[in-house]
């Protein structure tokens, strides 16, 4: 049924991603229980359970009270898997995965990518920022005059955003008015 187990890389975001080995294969035609399904993806049981209990995956049947699976929620899993990646909470997931019809998966997929738009972009502030920073010729990061600019307009209160990215008002203050 099963061969190769998976392996489970934790990242620096200290979430786990889990990587199903090249030669790990599935028969398409066999039934697995909830452990083998789990253990292919590497998995604890009750992970599974709880997707059940969302409606994310459902047995195809019950053999003596045991779940059994097909290769179609090997299938659903991997989609789970790979959605949770990207960043979709479980229950957009069941929308994405189970939902009642393509017009509400796909205005999740939008929000979704707007709001991974929305980060790319704090991303690329903050390394354009972070790069400015690293070719700054003053002695210090608390020197640069680009960054004390910034600190005393936040400090006084005249620009201010929190949030857990630098915010435009942040980047636009560091990469200005600096001698590299």
């Amino acid at each position: 049924m099963l061969t190769s187990p998976p392996t489970v890389q934790v990242n620096v975001n200290m979430k786990s991603s889990v990587h199903v080995a090249a030669g790990s294969r599935i028969d398409p035609s066999a039934e697995l229980t909830i452990g083998e399904l789990a253990g292919h993806f590497g998995l604890a049981t009750h992970v599974l359970r709880h997707w059940e209990t969302m409606g994310l995956l459902q047995p195809a049947r019950r053999v003596s009270g045991r779940r059994r699976y097909t290769y179609e929620h090997v299938i659903t899993t991997v989609l789970i898997l790979q959605g949770k990646a990207a960043g979709f909470s479980l229950e957009q997931m069941r929308t994405i995965v189970a939902g009642p019809g393509r017009e509400e998966q796909r205005a999740i997929l939008a929000d979704h990518l707007a709001e991974l738009d929305r980060r790319l972009a704090r991303l690329r502030q903050a390394r354009e920022a972070v790069a400015h920073l690293m070719q700054c010729s003053a002695e210090s990061i608390a020197s640069c005059p680009s960054v004390r600019e910034m600190a005393e307009r936040m400090a006084t209160g005249a620009e201010y955003e929190c949030d857990d990215a630098p915010s435009p008002v942040v980047h636009d203050a560091i990469t200005s008015g600096c001698e590299r």
